[in-house]
């Protein structure tokens, strides 16, 4: 497993003698309250902070290659789209959840479900969850008991051969 050191992300597990597999990586200012591998890909994983930044990894090389930040706020969580690559969600402090689909923009979110949403100012996003089963769902739990249960349009489910050379491409363009 990994563990997050002042230093960077780190595997926890002794190398056995073949060496440092894994890069340690450029940590977040703030503590990490989410970490999530790829269902995709399985050297990129996401992490969200305190910090307000969301960071996409690859085990294999030491910087993120993107970074989302918010500056105003908490990630408290982030989630992988089981059925798209190159989308992933994101809890904040706001109460905004945001959408991200990096085949339309590597570095805004796509929506913001807080905006269809009516909730009150002081409440937060806490967690979230992709159906694994029904992929067009995404639940989200909010502070003082509000759970909102999205249907996402068919841009954000379906899956196209595209996408897949879309995070190539990223993560080719960090190394």
């Amino acid at each position: 497993f990994f563990f997050q050191a002042e230093d960077g992300i780190r595997d926890a597990q002794e190398s056995r003698g073949l060496g440092d597999v894994y890069k340690r990586q450029v940590p977040h200012y703030g503590p990490v309250y989410s970490v999530e591998f790829s269902p995709f890909f399985r050297n990129l994983f996401i992490t969200g902070s305190l910090d307000g930044s969301i960071r996409l990894y690859d085990l294999l090389e030491k910087k993120a290659p993107l970074t989302f930040e918010n500056p105003m706020d908490y990630v408290f969580k982030v989630s992988w789209s089981p059925a798209k690559p190159t989308v992933f969600a994101a809890a904040l402090s706001s109460g905004s959840v945001l959408l991200y689909d990096l085949s339309v923009n590597k570095r805004e979110p796509v929506i913001n479900l807080r905006d269809i949403s009516k909730l009150s100012a002081s409440q937060s996003a806490l967690t979230l969850r992709f159906n694994k089963k029904q992929n067009d769902l995404l639940a989200c739990a909010f502070s003082g008991t509000v759970i909102n249960i999205y249907q996402l349009s068919p841009g954000l489910v379906e899956r196209n051969l595209a996408e897949t050379k879309v995070i190539e491409s990223i993560l080719e363009s960090s190394s």
